[in-house]
């Protein structure tokens, strides 16, 4: 089983309208099984907790030029912007570097959900 952590986009998460991820990692593949957590559970921390399971259903990937606001909003974000500002934040890159570089897209479905 993979683990998908999450700082970001909670309530997305919660109501299960939010099923998919970018990342920069490449160790997903379609069919694998996911620990979906909000937080690192390495860090141990009180506001760590496991969402549930998911499960890869399609992979895609994207150069960041590539990315659209059609992209942002199935990600969870308003704007193409703000999904940018994340990517940017998140991963200590640059602009230039966050458009340049090809993403991994992770749709995923739910398997269990740990949440009511």
């Amino acid at each position: 089983m993979v683990t998908l952590t999450f700082t970001v986009l909670k309530d997305e998460l919660l109501s299960g309208e939010k099923t998919q991820t970018i990342r920069r990692n490449n160790k997903f593949k379609v069919g694998d099984k996911l620990d979906i957590w909000w937080g690192n559970p390495r860090f141990r921390d009180k506001s760590v907790k496991k969402l549930g399971i998911g499960k890869v259903v399609e992979i895609e990937y994207k150069y960041g030029y590539q990315l659209s606001k059609v992209d942002a909003v199935k990600d969870g974000f308003t704007t193409l912007k703000d999904l940018l500002n994340t990517l940017i934040i998140l991963n200590k890159m640059s602009k230039k570097e966050v458009i340049e570089y090809k993403w991994l897209i992770i749709k995923w479905n739910w398997i269990k959900k740990y949440w009511k």
